[in-house]
């Protein structure tokens, strides 16, 4: 009889076999099979997943001192257990810090994990727990205006996901934004767009796979810069278009089984919000409408609205 770790790895490898074939079919059944797997699977005693867990229970009930103090005993259990795991928990720390609108503290966070992540031990947990950690502290050095700094850790990125580009593939797209990012921020709309037009046909490869939401995210994503593209070249309608594209595919995200807790809505509230603002000199009963979306589901997960710009 095949042990879990055996029965485990044949899923993953079915898993894999699709996802090389394109079948989406093959993939969403494969994944089915993970989940399952993971249900069933006996829980082992971990405090870090204790932690984790209890982490998550208190983002559900809006507690969140509660959250913070258990996202750091996660990373005290983690640097017990190894350094992967504590650098995982510094990065679903930096998450909450972002959630709560205090980038100083999530900043310090992110480059405490990337710090963490550069010393694991084992080469490709390292590489993991980097792909990781970089593009947390590459977003929030490009809000701070940190742009070369930013373009160093994105170079970075870029060179861990050549050296393993298969099992890297999902990651690819959603640097490439980030690139695009950095480079309307830099005011080089060309490269931007070049950035663009490089990552949607690897989007659009997995446009069906709604089951894959790090896809569904990607798209949302790519919507996003592509609006912030239009708007740093006055395109107002095209603006608009992009932000309608980014709630869709928000929304899609946000339907989501398998993700739980406030993020995925305070996403979507995001995406309205940002519709809103662009709908406002053209079509101000359609911005108040979508803000009235944005201010319910920021209230739904105990947040105050987002606030107009003065």
């Amino acid at each position: 009889m095949p042990s879990q770790e055996d029965e485990f790895g044949e899923i993953l490898k079915q898993f894999q076999d699709a996802n090389e074939n394109d079948d989406a079919d093959a993939s969403a059944e494969a994944i089915g099979r993970v989940w399952e797997h993971l249900r069933d699977s006996p829980r082992t005693d971990s405090p870090w997943l204790a932690a984790l867990g209890r982490a998550h229970e208190c983002e559900a009930r809006f507690d969140w001192k509660g959250a913070k103090v258990a996202y750091r005993e996660a990373v005290v259990a983690g640097r017990a257990d190894n350094l992967a795991l504590q650098a995982k928990a510094l990065g679903s720390l930096c998450a909450l810090f972002n959630l709560l609108d205090e980038p100083d503290r999530a900043l310090e966070v992110a480059v405490e994990a990337v710090a963490v992540a550069r010393k694991v031990e084992k080469p490709w947990m390292r590489a993991h727990a980097l792909k990781s950690a970089l593009p947390s502290e590459s977003v929030l050095r490009m809000r701070r205006g940190e742009l070369e700094v930013a373009r160093e850790l994105l170079r970075e990125e870029f060179e861990l996901l050549r050296e393993d580009e298969k099992m890297s593939e999902a990651l690819v797209p959603g640097a490439l934004v980030r690139r695009a990012l950095l480079n309307i921020k830099s005011e080089d709309f060309e490269a931007a767009q070049l950035d663009l037009n490089e990552a949607w046909p690897l989007l659009q490869a997995r446009r069906e796979w709604t089951f894959m939401t790090t896809y569904q995210a990607g798209f949302a994503n790519w919507w996003t810069a592509k609006a912030l593209l239009c708007a740093a070249q006055n395109d107002c309608d095209g603006e608009i278009e992009a932000r309608r594209e980014a709630v869709e595919f928000r929304f899609v995200v946000a339907q989501a089984p398998q993700l739980e807790g406030p993020f995925k809505w305070n996403s979507l509230a995001k995406a309205w919000f940002d519709l809103a603002m662009a709908l406002r000199p053209v079509d101000f009963a359609g911005s108040e409408e979508a803000l009235d979306q944005s201010d319910m589901l920021r209230r739904n997960i105990g947040l105050e609205p987002f606030a107009l710009p003065s």
